[in-house]
C-alpha cells in the first residue's frame, strides 16, 4: 500500500518551482482545476489559468504527446524564469485543500507521519 503526495511537496521550499506556481497552489482548490490534454499532448491535471483557458478554445489546436510540448516548451519556461504562473501549465493533485503553506520538505513529511499516526492509532485493534 502506498499514497500519492506529489502535489504536497511542489509547495516544499526546496522545490525548483516559482514562488508565483506555489502560491496559485496554496490559494487554489479542486475545483480551480481541470484535466485537459491541451497543454502537453495528454491527460493532466492543471490549474485553471490563462494558458488553460486559451488552449482549451476550439479554436486552438492540440498535438500528440510529446509534439504539444516540445511546440509550447519555450513560453512555459520563459513564464516560469519571469515567475508568470498565468501562462505555464500548473500540474496540480486534487487534494489542493490540504495544501496549508510553503514550508520546508523536512516539516511535510513530518506532517504526514503524525497524520499517518493518528490514522492508526484510530483503527479498530483486533
Amino acid at each position: 500500500q502506498g499514497l500519492s503526495v506529489g502535489t504536497r511537496f511542489l509547495v516544499a521550499q526546496e522545490t525548483g518551482i516559482s514562488a508565483a506556481y506555489k502560491a496559485a497552489l496554496v490559494e487554489a482548490i479542486e475545483t480551480d482545476t481541470g484535466v485537459t490534454p491541451a497543454l502537453t499532448g495528454r491527460p493532466a491535471r492543471v490549474l485553471r489559468n490563462r494558458l488553460y483557458q486559451a488552449l482549451i478554445s476550439p479554436a486552438a489546436a492540440t498535438l500528440a504527446w510529446p509534439l504539444m510540448g516540445a511546440a509550447t516548451n519555450d513560453l512555459y519556461a520563459a513564464a516560469a524564469q519571469q515567475g508568470v504562473a498565468d501562462l505555464h501549465p500548473l500540474f496540480a493533485g486534487q487534494a489542493l485543500r490540504l495544501l496549508r503553506r510553503v514550508q520546508p520538505a523536512a516539516e511535510i513529511l513530518g506532517e504526514l507521519v503524525a497524520e499517518a499516526e493518528r490514522a492508526l492509532r484510530a483503527l479498530p485493534r483486533p
